[in-house]
């Protein structure tokens, strides 16, 4: 009820609460995952209470809410704004549905949960605006973007988060951003030569490179030349 009561009167005492609890950590809820471990009572009864307040257009389930509790970026101010946002959810629900791209919804709020920390910019639902708009209803683009998402939501955090970093060693929300508006003009440049060629080698190829990089390090350091 608590959590509730916060969330919709738009307060911050639960972020106020995961930033002292988690002093020290920019993405993951170590601290809270052992108060609440994944598949414990307690971690489904606050994910339910989430899952109240969250919009109607937004269709993340109470499973999908308890994976989410273990970063820090899901209690972000900014982050429940957005999941929070009936019309912008619902709208972007629809069109990741539309192109079918891998993971879905939940698999772009995982990786963002896991890469906006503490950060209160940019706003995600920014991010996610425009994301749709570099690639639009471009398959190629949408399929480079899914190996970046899977990447980020199942790689180390050090790797993808360095809290000491700075510049294009930094690869935070805004990264992703950047990462996919460059993803986006390769998308379309790959469309056009596999539809002139009729072959999906070159796709091929081009993810067969991107494998490595992506094991070695953040996209904020080769995107731009990708």
């Amino acid at each position: 009820m608590y959590i509730r009561l916060d969330l919709s009167l738009s307060g911050t005492s639960m972020w106020r609460f995961m930033q002292t609890l988690e002093e020290g950590s920019e993405s993951l809820a170590g601290n809270f995952n052992n108060l609440a471990p994944e598949g414990s009572l307690l971690r489904m009864a606050i994910a339910e209470e989430f899952r109240r307040v969250f919009s109607e257009g937004c269709t993340i389930t109470a499973g999908e809410i308890s994976v989410l509790l273990g970063y820090v970026g899901f209690f972000n101010p900014s982050f429940q704004r957005f999941v929070q946002d009936g019309e912008a959810v619902s709208q972007a629900q629809t069109f990741i549905d539309n192109v079918g791209f891998k993971g879905g919804m939940f698999a772009i709020l995982e990786a963002a949960a896991k890469l906006i920390g503490r950060e209160q910019e940019p706003y995600i639902g920014d991010v996610v605006a425009q994301v749709m708009e570099f690639f639009g209803f471009n398959a190629v683009s949408w399929q480079l973007f899914g190996q970046v998402v899977q990447a980020v939501r199942h790689g180390e955090e050090r790797r993808f988060f360095n809290c000491e970093a700075s510049g294009r060693d930094r690869f935070g929300l805004e990264g992703l951003r950047v990462c996919a508006k460059e993803l986006g003009k390769a998308g379309q440049m790959l469309q056009d030569k596999v539809a002139r060629s009729s072959s999906e080698q070159l796709l091929d190829n081009v993810e067969r490179v991107m494998e490595p990089l992506l094991a070695s390090s953040p996209p904020g350091s080769w995107a731009e030349t990708f």
